[in-house]
């Protein structure tokens, strides 16, 4: 039974670091920032 849980939770850890993990093909030059002010300016209406 603790195998099992072992198990979810890697699983859950790798679905997450997919989701909000460090994409190291970003550069200094990438629009991430734009792309954040754009995100945040949808919510703040």
């Amino acid at each position: 039974m603790e195998l099992f849980i072992f198990l979810l939770l890697l699983i859950a850890l790798a679905i997450a670091a997919v989701r909000w993990g460090y994409d190291s093909r970003d550069t200094y030059l990438s629009p991430e920032w734009e792309r954040r002010q754009a995100f945040f300016a949808l919510h703040l209406r």
